[in-house]
């Protein structure tokens, strides 16, 4: 125990930027660092994130070793695992997010699940450099969603999927 925390929660593994608004009931555990002018609400756990300025990550949200961009607004209970949200995007509630990767200035509504593991057994197939879909040896891998895209509530998105920008 260090400052009477558990090692990864204590301030020598958690940054925090300035004018930062915690609410007392929220878990933060390091290595973490979390940007200027940012709100993080009541019930959220953050672990292992980098948080950018200005982001707000309202009730009930949960981060693990994830990146959430500047601006980013989270309302509540979205999750994120692994995963990175590019500037000025939305997660709105109860979305899902694993191994995934979200544009700029993007929309991803209510209970959309970005799923990674590959139920039907085998490697997942993605889109390869050539244009053409290939085997990526991989049981698991997340989907990504270009810039400026707006994605509907209720989605299912399947492992190794690519959702174009401005979609």
């Amino acid at each position: 125990l260090l400052e009477r925390k558990q090692i990864l929660s204590c301030s020598q593994f958690v940054k925090i930027g300035r004018n930062t608004q915690i609410d007392p009931t929220a878990v933060i555990q390091g290595p973490t660092i979390i940007g200027d002018n940012v709100y993080i609400g009541a019930g959220v756990v953050i672990s292992n994130c980098i948080i950018g300025n200005h982001a707000s990550i309202l009730h009930g949200n949960e981060l693990l070793i994830s990146v959430i961009g500047d601006r980013c607004y989270l309302p509540f209970r979205a999750s994120a695992f692994m995963s990175t949200v590019m500037e000025d995007t939305m997660v709105a509630q109860n979305a899902c997010l694993q191994f995934c990767v979200v544009g700029r200035d993007s929309f991803i509504g209510a209970g959309t699940t970005f799923t990674d593991f590959n139920v039907l057994g085998g490697p997942l197939k993605a889109v390869g450099a050539e244009k053409r879909v290939e085997e990526t040896n991989l049981l698991v891998l997340g989907g990504c969603v270009g810039h400026h895209c707006r994605l509907a509530s209720g989605l299912i998105v399947y492992p190794a999927r690519t959702i174009e920008s401005d979609v």
